[in-house]
C-alpha cells in the first residue's frame, strides 16, 4: 500500500499533519512554487516539533537558484524543481547537489515535473534516467505550474506506468504529486507507487489555506485504510 506525504509549511501545520496519519512531512512554502523552500526557521521549528516521529522531507526551490542551504537532523529528504535546466548544465548541477547532499545525512529526491515544457526542463523519463545513474533513490513526479490542473492532465496513464516500471526496475522508490485529487488517487493506486504527496487536497480552501487534520486523516484513510486502522 501507498504512504501519504502531505506538505505543510509551518509547525502548527506540521503538528496537523502528524495528528492526521501522514506518513511523511515535507516542508515547503507554497506561495514560492510548486517546490518553493521555507526558511530555515521554519526548518528548525519543525525539527523540534515532529523530531523523529515521523520522517521529515524539504522542498529547496529549484535546483537554478538554490543557495546551498539544506534543513538540521532529523530531516531525512530533500528536493529541487529542474526548471530551466537542461543538458550539460542540468546533469553537472544535479551531480553537484547531489554530492554535497549526500556529504550530509540526507537524502537527495530526483524530480521531474509532469509539465516539463511548462518548466523547460527534460521529459520525466529523462530525469529518471539522469537521476538513477547518479545513484537516486526516491524520484517525485510532480506538477510545475499550480492552476488548478493536475498530473493527469499532463501525464497519460501509459506514461505513468512506463515510469513506474521503470523506477522500480532501477531500484528507486516513487512518489506521485501534481494537484492530485482522490480520484486520482484512486486512478492511480493500481500503478503502486510508494507514495502519494498531496497539499491542496488537505487543505482548507486552496493549497495556499491552513493544512485540515480532519481532511488529512480522511486522506490516510483511503490511501491506506489498513494501516490507518491499524494506528487508531
Amino acid at each position: 500500500m501507498a504512504g501519504l506525504l502531505v506538505s505543510v509549511r509551518n509547525a502548527t501545520e506540521a503538528q496537523a499533519a502528524l495528528a492526521g496519519g501522514a506518513d511523511i512531512i515535507d516542508v515547503k512554502e507554497p506561495f514560492a512554487g510548486s517546490l518553493g523552500a521555507a526558511t530555515p526557521q521554519i526548518w528548525q521549528e519543525i525539527a523540534d516539533q515532529i523530531g523523529d516521529r515521523k520522517p521529515l522531507s524539504a522542498a529547496l526551490g529549484e535546483l537554478a537558484d538554490w543557495d546551498g542551504r539544506v534543513p538540521p537532523e532529523p530531516f531525512k529528504y530533500v528536493k529541487w524543481g529542474l526548471s530551466g535546466l537542461r543538458g550539460n548544465v542540468l546533469r553537472e548541477r544535479l551531480a553537484a547537489a547531489f554530492f554535497d547532499v549526500w556529504e550530509t545525512s540526507l537524502i537527495p529526491v530526483a524530480v521531474a515535473y509532469a509539465d516539463f515544457e511548462n518548466a523547460a526542463c527534460p521529459r520525466p523519463l529523462e530525469i529518471l534516467e539522469l537521476a538513477a545513474g547518479m545513484g537516486a533513490s526516491v524520484l517525485l513526479i510532480d506538477t510545475f505550474v499550480k492552476d488548478g490542473r493536475g498530473l493527469l492532465d499532463f501525464c497519460d496513464l501509459e506514461a505513468i506506468a512506463t515510469l513506474r516500471h521503470r523506477s522500480a526496475g532501477m531500484g528507486m522508490a516513487l512518489a506521485l504529486a501534481g494537484s492530485l485529487k482522490r480520484a486520482t488517487i484512486e486512478t492511480l493506486s493500481p500503478f503502486g507507487p510508494d507514495w502519494f504527496a498531496v497539499r491542496g487536497a488537505v487543505c482548507s480552501g486552496l493549497r495556499t489555506g491552513n493544512v485540515d487534520e480532519h481532511l488529512v486523516t480522511e486522506l490516510a484513510r483511503f490511501v491506506n485504510p489498513l494501516e490507518a486502522s491499524g494506528a487508531d
